[in-house]
């Protein structure tokens, strides 16, 4: 009777937890929904502004440059000026480098997506699934605090002379004697370390699997941070490097959160599937559950090889001054925003001599 009455309330505990899981569901969804509206309508609100900065600097200029148009033209007022500040975030920015920027920004995004997710799966498999204590965990994962040394040592010795776009050869692996992306080396280190534990054998030895896992999950992070934000700072105008910083790092977290959340989910899907309405099952996980949520973090760091290599096929070194395509792109940019935001003082002067 004792067993019968516990396993009555085992069932009782596991379906009042699963109709409470379903109301944070709901709740979570709801606010996703909001969330996503209010990115949205910051983004159009941001460009809608900077669309006005840019009217308010050519009428300055224009202002500047002609005396006689100051008792004709009236200044804005203080309200109109409060109703339209300047902008936090300028819209054309992500248009930076024909969307490069953007691009470098969504490389680090899917990057920290898969190399933050890796870390959490890879943890909590050898806690909670080969049952190693902390600091046995630990010790397997320390691999990747000497290879992340080595490889921000290597950045900044290489970084000036090394065009971002590596010269290497991974015919094997991506394309067949093409010229793949230093980024794209990076998050193939980090993509890999997924795959090596989306096909783990837990029965094989640590060498096989988890020591080369955690020497290579760290190029990815490493690697694109290092050259992201010389991207981005070279890209940026002076008064904007901060905010561009700014994005680059808020860009990261949201991956962490992503990450871990999206791969959380396929986890738990698994663990239903496998389980089958069995309490004992749910509580410890099979193996399959571990591998499902690191080939989820392997599929974040395959997008982010692919829009590597599309975007920064060519690009020149971006930690040194010469970096020809970068600033022959900005420096057209920058003159096609001229000549559309502000008329020239010839075409101004022959208005004077010429009226209509």
């Amino acid at each position: 009777m004792d067993g019968k009455r516990h396993v009555r309330n085992i069932n009782y505990s596991w379906r009042s937890k699963w109709k409470n899981s379903k109301r944070h569901l709901i709740d979570i969804i709801a606010l996703l929904i909001v969330g996503v509206f209010l990115v949205v309508v910051f983004i159009f609100w941001q460009a809608h502004l900077e669309k006005l900065q840019v009217q308010r600097e050519a009428h300055k200029k224009s202002y500047d440059e002609n005396a006689h148009m100051a008792h004709s033209s009236a200044p804005q007022t203080t309200s109109r000026l409060w109703l339209s500040p300047p902008p936090l975030m300028k819209a054309s920015l992500w248009t930076r480098a024909k969307g490069r920027f953007a691009a470098m920004m969504l490389i680090a995004f899917l990057e920290w997506c898969a190399f933050l997710a890796w870390g959490f799966w890879a943890q909590l498999y050898y806690q909670d699934y080969c049952g190693y204590s902390p600091l046995l965990t630990v010790i397997r994962v320390l691999p990747m605090f000497v290879s992340g040394v080595l490889c921000n040592i290597f950045v900044a010795s290489v970084v000036a002379y090394v065009p971002i776009v590596y010269v290497t050869e991974l015919s094997s692996l991506i394309l067949s004697k093409q010229l793949v992306s230093f980024i794209a080396v990076g998050t193939l280190g980090t993509s890999l370390a997924c795959l090596l534990f989306a096909i783990i054998n837990p029965n094989a030895t640590y060498w096989a699997y988890g020591f080369p896992s955690a020497v290579i999950t760290v190029f990815g992070a490493d690697f694109v941070f290092a050259s992201g934000t010389l991207f981005i700072a070279k890209v940026a105008e002076p008064h904007e490097q901060s905010l561009a910083g700014a994005l680059f790092q808020t860009m990261t977290q949201l991956g962490t959160s992503l990450g871990v959340t999206v791969t959380t989910v396929i986890f738990n899907r698994v663990t239903q599937q496998n389980s089958r309405g069995d309490p004992a099952i749910i509580a410890s996980p099979p193996l399959a559950s571990y591998q499902a949520a690191q080939w989820g973090s392997f599929a974040f760091g395959v997008l982010s090889i692919s829009i590597s290599i599309f975007f920064f096929y060519g690009v020149g070194i971006v930690g040194h001054n010469k970096g020809p395509m970068i600033e022959n792109e900005l420096d057209h940019e920058h003159e096609q925003e001229d000549e559309t935001a502000v008329p020239s003082r010839n075409q101004e002067k022959n208005d004077e001599e010429h009226p209509k």
